[in-house]
């Protein structure tokens, strides 16, 4: 069910894992929007950054859902895993790809700004596993 503690609950469990950050965009809808949502992010010192109503664009992930759909895309049409493009292993590496890539929006990947800097050599792959993603891309 989606409701406001459910999402209050999805945001703090997020923080307790990966830890904290400064701010979080979403549509505005009723879950976000409530009590509950806004007093967590005050105890937890988070921004909340609203979307304009009706403009697909206003929140910065489109391009990100874009690139997506693009590698999603090259693996339903490569020859070679046409029909196993839904295989963990084949979404990994996309969703790897995307999370290793400087954001067009700030200077760093979703890694650096998810677990920082000093970690970023343990979030690289192989050369022979990059070969494959690139092959895709």
């Amino acid at each position: 069910m989606l409701d406001a503690v459910t999402a209050a609950t999805a945001l703090l469990v997020y923080y307790c894992r990966f830890g904290g950050f400064d701010e979080f965009a979403s549509d505005p809808v009723a879950m976000f929007m409530s009590d509950t949502v806004q007093k967590l992010n005050t105890w937890l010192g988070v921004r909340h950054k609203v979307s304009l109503v009706e403009v697909h664009t206003s929140n910065g992930v489109e391009r990100k859902n874009g690139e997506i759909l693009r590698h999603l895309g090259a693996l339903c049409n490569d020859a070679r895993v046409r029909d196993e493009w839904s295989r963990p292993e084949n979404l990994c590496l996309v969703k790897f790809m995307l999370n290793d890539r400087v954001s067009s929006e700030t200077p760093y990947s979703a890694f650096e700004l998810t677990f920082g800097s000093t970690d970023l050599p343990y979030f690289k792959l192989p050369d022979i596993g990059r070969e494959r993603i690139v092959t895709c891309g």
